[in-house]
């Protein structure tokens, strides 16, 4: 598992390295770059060119370094390598949106003209249905998933709250896809904020009252 992380995340960063690498050839010294858009592609945000080109690289091999480190220092090690897929995902699937930002980043001050907010919040909702789809077959952990003092207490009520939040995680992922798709990307962003906010709200509380229901039986 750690290996095929490391993997993947070295071949991307080496890609965001190098989009740096092309970005900084081709914007003069002292150029101020955008780095973060409005839902219509208002830029709203600019740094200058070499923060521009650098800080996700650098932030993309930091999140890579806790993720391989995380499995030797988690008290649930043999739980989060059970949970291969979902660990996995976020790792690779992080670092990829991380990358996905990045070349938003370099093709819009290279070329001053790109969808950024369509790419960006079109691969966040793929990311959330991806995580979505695999949380149900995670197991009790203190990396990934959904982590409370009941589903950390109980894996019945870990089982609960993460099978609750992995389909609130792909309902609303994939109403954000199709709001994209519809061109509507206002309501794409308000489907992510609130969906996934609601279904971890949502997965909290039914992950207490598996827990109470759980404790209530008699061994």
């Amino acid at each position: 598992m750690i290996r095929t992380g490391l993997f993947w995340s070295f071949i991307i960063i080496m890609c965001m390295g190098a989009g740096s690498v092309y970005g900084g050839w081709q914007l003069p010294p002292g150029e101020s770059i955008a780095v973060q858009w409005s839902v219509d592609g208002t830029s709203n945000r600019f740094v200058d060119r070499n923060t521009g080109l650098f800080l996700l690289p650098t932030s993309a091999f930091l999140v890579s370094l806790l993720f391989a480190i995380a499995p030797a220092i988690d008290p649930r090690r043999e739980n989060l390598l059970k949970s291969e897929g979902l660990y996995l995902t976020a790792w690779i699937g992080g670092i990829g949106l991380v990358a996905l930002s990045h070349a938003a980043i370099v093709a819009s001050a290279v070329s001053g003209n790109t969808p950024a907010p369509i790419i960006i919040l079109l691969g966040v909702s793929g990311f959330i249905v991806l995580v979505g789809t695999l949380m149900a077959k995670s197991k009790s952990n203190f990396f990934v998933g959904i982590r409370n003092p009941w589903t950390l207490s109980s894996d019945h009520a870990w089982s609960v709250g993460n099978r609750t939040a992995g389909w609130g995680f792909v309902l609303s992922g994939l109403i954000a896809i199709g709001c994209i798709v519809a061109g509507q990307l206002e309501p794409a962003l308000f489907a992510l904020l609130i969906g996934v906010g609601a279904s971890v709200v949502i997965a909290t509380i039914a992950s207490y009252i598996a827990w109470r229901q759980h404790r209530a039986i008699p061994e």
